[in-house]
């Protein structure tokens, strides 16, 4: 009779047990949501279009002063599809990560964040400087090239600029 009365004491102990922790984890986690709900209002919550018109501007001035993605990733330590996905919004910028993009785009995590308005560099000539660089390097295959085809690259190019 008493291993019967302690097997039912147990069993009846474990459900209450339970049954107050499952309780706990309810309370818990709706005093968490209130937590967050509370931290959102005082602090402000990014939004989609937050992160969107950010990501926006970061690579419309990237493309202003001439700086590739590939360029980019490889002076952020990252490779090119994560500086692509930050430009399309799809990941969020770290305040770290905007101030080192902000020091390679040469201005402000301000003008980034759209607090000031991003200063504009006007290219020198007619070509943006990403033509330039595609010149450049074309240039630089053609110095690879035999003499013989050099020479005639240059009577072409002569023969264009009069």
């Amino acid at each position: 009779m008493r291993s019967w009365f302690y097997a039912m004491f147990a069993y009846m102990s474990t459900t209450h047990n339970l049954e107050r922790e499952q309780h706990a984890a309810i309370v818990n986690a709706s005093d968490d949501v209130l937590e967050i709900k509370v931290v959102a209002k005082r602090r402000g919550v990014i939004t989609e279009r937050g992160t969107v018109a950010i990501a926006t501007r970061i690579a419309d001035v990237r493309k202003e002063r001439g700086i590739s993605q590939q360029a980019m990733a490889k002076k952020l330590g990252v490779t090119q599809p994560i500086i692509s996905r930050y430009e399309r919004g799809e990941l969020r910028i770290h305040a770290e990560l905007l101030a080192k993009i902000a020091k390679i785009l040469d201005t402000t995590s301000d003008d980034l964040l759209g607090l000031k308005p991003v200063k504009r560099t006007k290219p020198k000539n007619d070509l943006d400087t990403a033509e330039k660089r595609k010149l450049w390097r074309k240039f630089q295959q053609i110095a690879k090239w035999p003499e013989k085809d050099q020479r005639a690259v240059i009577r072409i190019i002569n023969s264009m600029s009069k």
